[in-house]
């Protein structure tokens, strides 16, 4: 890593060519090297990481959250127990940068967004594609924003979202 590295996306899953598998690799050591190597590191995009996300990979990750801006665990089997980790990290390392975060693809549910709140209501950018969220859910998803809101009062510095994604979701 170079110190001046801002973006990292990484894929666990089986690479695409001649159907190969990827050799499993130390995700704690690729923590640990993001953390020594790579101090401005503000975007952290992880797809397929449904092993290595597990409850101890989820803390392992915690202290990668401090700067970053834009999260995205695409397809981690983020659940609603996952979730609440996920939100503890982030309260672990007080996060106030992040501005947008995306679990596309993460089984996530009413549960796991009741659980994400305390992290959504900073957002400028929320993407929940593919997370079986039902139309009953997205009524409390807008219920976490409106209580947000009411709040915030005369704040309106709190309320930032922009864009909201919850496509193929049912």
């Amino acid at each position: 890593c170079t110190p001046r590295l801002t973006s990292l996306w990484l894929n666990a899953g089986p690479p695409i060519l001649f159907g190969l598998r990827a050799e499993p690799f130390d995700f704690r050591a690729l923590v640990t090297a993001l953390l020594e190597g790579c101090p401005s590191l503000t975007t952290l995009a992880l797809h397929d990481f449904q092993e290595q996300l597990d409850d101890s990979g989820i803390q392992e990750l915690a202290p990668l959250l401090r700067n970053l801006k834009d999260l995205r665990l695409v397809d981690c089997a983020i659940t609603p127990a996952k979730s609440q980790l996920l939100c503890h990290a982030f309260s672990d390392t007080t996060v106030p940068h992040l501005e947008d975060l995306t679990l596309d693809y993460n089984p996530l549910g009413r549960d796991g967004l009741k659980n994400l709140a305390p992290i959504l209501v900073g957002l400028r950018r929320l993407k929940l594609n593919k997370c079986k969220i039902t139309d009953e859910d997205c009524h409390a998803l807008v219920q976490i924003f409106v209580d947000a809101a009411s709040l915030e009062g005369d704040n309106k510095e709190g309320l930032q979202l922009q864009i909201l994604e919850l496509g193929y979701n049912a």
